[in-house]
């Protein structure tokens, strides 16, 4: 795999039409099964085919009992400069019930290694609206997070999806999934507990002291070009979206024959607009309109009156350049990102 990742990137070198990498993340699985070695391999690759603006950000994902302070030190000395570590519940019986192979020791000990092994840049993950989640519960897993004072916090609200195992336990009374009320309880109480600890709110689920926001992510919302390596990557050149295959004997088949597994992800002009829609309103800068003119929209006086009427209920600031959701806005975003959406052509 690893030399199939090495075999894509020299397939696809110009890609990026010679811009230089600003942001590194592995992510998109597990990729903290690597060995340090490998993942140094792999950015000197990045570095050798595409370049590397200044400082570049490079993230790497893992599960907390993947980390023990060795591993750690190799990691930093291989390059990464950021973790994102999947601790998701401070709550022992809610791990058990994600199915997470770590407990909340495991994961509060991957946290301090990495302080020891020299890590300045640090994420966590944790998943609020889960079943069996008390609000006091959260509450408390909010205040231990400020006083281990990671850089960064990702918090996600549970959706159960038909087909999963949650859906199927719901289904059977196994779990009670959180109700709306209790989600926006839970939201509405992360968002006063991590602002007023000093973290920034720049994203629906995103977290952030002062300079440390995810640049990688931020990319994403702000509609930059990227490259993706490996089975199951997106990629955008700034005006299409493509997707490589997902089996990986099939990926790295292809790629040995010089043949990148990819195919393009069909947009219409609209899909675009309303993908600006959704991402734009979920962040801090807000939704710009001069960006939406660029792709060729603009909202109509049906959509404006709409937005005047959230103003008015204090769920958006709507200024001369842009909108921008306010925090009770936030908890609406998808639905109003969805009101504003653009028709497709027939």
């Amino acid at each position: 795999m690893v030399a199939a990742l090495f075999q894509e990137a020299d397939l696809r070198k110009d890609f990026l039409k010679g811009e230089a990498l600003e942001t590194i993340y592995f992510g998109g699985g597990t990729p903290s099964v690597l060995e340090p070695s490998q993942i140094g391999a792999l950015i000197t690759k990045g570095k050798e085919v595409f370049g590397f603006a200044n400082a570049p950000e490079i993230t790497l994902e893992a599960n907390p009992d993947d980390l023990n302070l060795e591993y750690l030190k190799a990691l930093k000395q291989a390059g990464i400069t950021r973790l994102s570590i999947g601790l998701q519940s401070l709550e022992d019986d809610l791990l058990q019930l994600m199915n997470r192979s770590h407990n909340v020791a495991q994961g509060l000990e991957a946290l301090k290694s990495a302080r020891t092994a020299g890590f300045e840049n640090i994420s966590i993950d944790l998943i609020y609206g889960f079943p069996g989640l008390r609000d006091d519960q959260w509450a408390k897993a909010l205040d231990r997070m400020v006083s281990l004072n990671p850089e960064h916090i990702s918090t996600y609200c549970l959706t159960i999806e038909p087909g999963t195992v949650f859906a199927n336990w719901a289904r059977k009374g196994k779990i009670i999934p959180a109700d709306e009320d209790t989600a926006a309880r839970q939201f509405e109480t992360m968002h006063e507990v991590l602002t007023q600890a000093g973290y920034n709110h720049y994203e629906v689920s995103n977290f952030s002291k002062p300079r440390y926001e995810s640049r990688h992510n931020s990319g994403y919302w702000e509609d930059k070009k990227y490259l993706g390596l490996g089975p199951s990557a997106h990629s955008y050149d700034g005006s299409e979206r493509y997707i490589n295959i997902s089996h990986n004997k099939k990926y790295i088949d292809a790629i040995e024959q010089g043949l990148v597994p990819t195919a393009l992800d069909e947009r219409t002009e609209a899909d675009r607009a309303n993908e600006y829609i959704l991402t734009g309103l979920r962040t801090s800068k807000g939704l710009k309109f001069a960006k939406l003119n660029a792709i060729g929209f603009r909202f109509d006086k049906e959509a404006l009156d709409y937005l005047k009427e959230l103003e008015k209920r204090n769920y958006c600031k709507l200024e001369e350049e842009r909108i921008v959701l306010t925090p009770g806005g936030l908890l609406l975003a998808d639905g109003i990102a969805e009101a504003l959406f653009f028709d497709n052509p027939d």
